[in-house]
């Protein structure tokens, strides 16, 4: 958000006073646009800790990894796809499991997403039942909360104010995803929480969402504990950002790069789709000639608190290192960060945020856990 401040007029014969006043006026508005030029910092955090990055840990027997969630007491809370929670403490050393599979109260069959709930629970979205299951701090027990049937339901979110639902009905002949919304529902209520404004997003053909995800028609959002949500998509640098109670704010971030498309990007995802390289290529060649652009702002992945709003976008530092953009929630640019090229974000929170890391030679998964720097350093 640009504010702007109007200099005072000064009458003929005005008194010293207000000249000096208009001048102080003045300088303080230059202050303000020179402020807005200063280059944001650009950081490589340091990690505090790794967890799972051997086989050493009893925890550390996992699945594909879901997530990994910050917890104030300086824990973090492990999920994989198979269950069940997994707690370590501040130093990365495996504590106790949380929640076990099934159909009971506090039950899952599988999990989607999971957060922050009352309390120090934590709400995993479970969509094979249907559910969201509420495990208590102790890991036994729970309730579950009923996920509400919504027509093109894209994703399910937790915080302590409820649960909330995205759902994108459809895209119209331009390719700008529109009447999405966004329903809350909490102990069985539900209710139409937010209207989403239409999304820009253009893609030259239906093949580019199945062999590049990068590209891919895809909202990303994000729900803060208190129920603050973040939502950005498509290939404009806009975030909607919004109150706990659903009212809106259109947030542009003007002046940020695009990325160049590269070929050898598009192959590389494409060759996790088949088992052709030759043919795969091909096709990576194909959606390439038929980019009206060769650039794209697109946002990856969102992450956020209650204080900050951290991107993961497509401007790339290098071939080995990928940016982040920390924003506060006015969207003012406050950091960026440098971190490895395979990190995957994951969970920010309690001054701290928690990536995704793998080893495609042993198939290894791990997660590391960052201090969020401040803008000084």
């Amino acid at each position: 958000m640009i504010f702007s401040r109007r200099c005072a007029r000064i009458a003929p014969g005005g008194a010293t006073l207000l000249l000096l006043a208009s001048v102080y006026a003045c300088a303080d508005a230059g202050s303000h646009r020179e402020a807005e030029r200063r280059p944001v910092p650009e950081l490589a955090p340091a990690t505090l800790v790794s967890v799972c990055d051997n086989t050493d840990n009893a925890g550390c027997t996992l699945g594909p990894l879901v997530g990994a969630l910050p917890r104030a007491d300086g824990s973090i809370i492990v999920a994989h796809h198979g269950g069940p929670l997994f707690r370590f403490d501040s130093t990365g050393a495996f504590v106790d499991s949380l929640g076990r599979s099934g159909r009971g109260p506090g039950e899952f069959e599988s999990i989607w997403e999971f957060g922050e709930g009352v309390g120090d629970s934590v709400g995993i979205v479970d969509v094979r039942g249907l559910r969201v299951a509420w495990i208590p701090p102790g890991g036994v027990g729970g309730r579950n909360e009923p996920i509400p049937f919504e027509p093109f339901m894209e994703a399910v979110l937790v915080s302590q104010h409820g649960s909330f639902m995205l759902a994108v009905p459809g895209t119209d002949t331009a390719g700008a995803r529109v009447n999405a919304y966004v329903t809350r529902f909490a102990n069985e209520a539900t209710r139409r929480h937010a209207s989403v404004p239409a999304i820009s997003y253009r893609m030259p053909n239906s093949d580019m969402s199945r062999i590049a995800p990068i590209l891919a028609p895809r909202t990303h959002w994000c729900v803060t504990p208190t129920g603050r949500m973040a939502i950005a998509s498509g290939d404009e640098w806009t975030v909607h950002v919004f109150d706990s109670a659903g009212a809106m704010q259109r947030v542009d971030l003007p002046g940020l790069p695009r990325d160049r498309i590269e070929l050898a990007d598009l192959q590389r995802v494409a060759r996790r789709w088949g088992r052709n390289p030759a043919r795969q290529d091909s096709m990576a060649q194909r959606q390439m000639d038929s980019l009206p652009e060769r650039t794209h702002p697109t946002v990856l992945k969102l992450a956020c608190d209650d204080a900050v709003i951290m991107m993961v976008t497509s401007g790339n530092a290098s071939r080995s290192t990928q940016r982040w953009r920390v924003i506060d929630w006015s969207g003012r640019e406050l950091v960026r960060l440098q971190l490895p090229s395979d990190a995957q974000l994951s969970r920010v929170g309690h001054g701290r945020f928690t990536v995704l890391r793998s080893n495609e030679q042993s198939g290894l998964e791990w997660v590391e856990v960052y201090a969020m720097p401040s803008p000084g350093g």
